[in-house]
């Protein structure tokens, strides 16, 4: 309510989003928490799946969020889930986000969102629209890696350009699994790590040599997460 959006003011919050796809749009109740909020934040915007079946919804409240002040639309692809009750019908491609998370979305996502920014131009409104594709998802998740990777970098491992960190692990006749226990994607502890693996390139006489391949924490309470295991000898 009003009261929790001065609140939230008082103590430093400068910008705020809406999700009004999850009410249908044009929820009276909605529309007045935005324009209290246009005038209590730097920022307002709404953020929202980019339905292709919802075109009309959206367009139909797009001119009134425009005169409310609302800065920006952020648009993000549409992902389907498999309670979606439409997504046995809904076209979908399959995307690899950050290396390891498989996402289903509708293609025609892109073209709506292009309707959307067309719809405002047209109309000369003054909100900002965002297209925040997959492609550009995938992007914001190799730089998170990039930084994440090099702040939980340890002496036994490299970063690569993709944001990834690699490190040797020698072992003598015994396999990989007894000596490290773990499977792909499975979390793993560093302290677990940093008796038994040596910095790639590293001189070794040890019979064998295994490449562990890991995706960084990508927050602080994070662990990293085996991606690839590469023999190197």
């Amino acid at each position: 309510d009003e009261s929790k959006l001065e609140q939230l003011a008082r103590n430093g919050l400068n910008e705020l989003r809406f999700n009004i796809a999850a009410t249908n749009y044009d929820s009276p109740i909605i529309l007045k928490r935005i324009e209290a909020a246009v005038s209590l934040f730097d920022k307002v915007a709404v953020e929202i799946p980019s339905i292709p079946g919802d075109f009309r919804k959206l367009t139909g409240v797009l001119p009134l969020l425009d005169s409310l002040g609302v800065a920006y639309l952020n648009l993000h692809e549409f992902m389907l889930t498999p309670s979606y009750p439409n997504n046995p019908k809904s076209p979908q491609v399959e995307y690899i986000l950050n290396k390891e998370t498989v996402i289903n979305y509708d293609p025609q996502s892109t073209s709506n969102t292009e309707r959307i920014i067309e719809f405002c131009r047209s109309r000369n409104l003054n909100i900002q629209i965002n297209n925040c594709s997959m492609d550009k998802k995938d992007h914001q998740m190799l730089q998170r890696r990039r930084v994440m990777g090099n702040l939980f970098r340890r002496s036994f491992e490299q970063l690569t350009d993709d944001g990834l960190l690699k490190t040797w692990l020698p072992h003598a006749a015994e396999s990989i699994e007894e000596r490290v226990q773990f499977g792909v994607n499975q979390r793993i502890e560093t302290k677990e790590l940093e008796n038994i693996c040596v910095l790639p390139g590293s001189t070794c006489d040890a019979p064998r040599i295994d490449e562990l391949v890991f995706i960084p924490p990508l927050a602080i309470d994070d662990a990293r997460r085996l991606n690839q295991i590469n023999r190197i000898r």
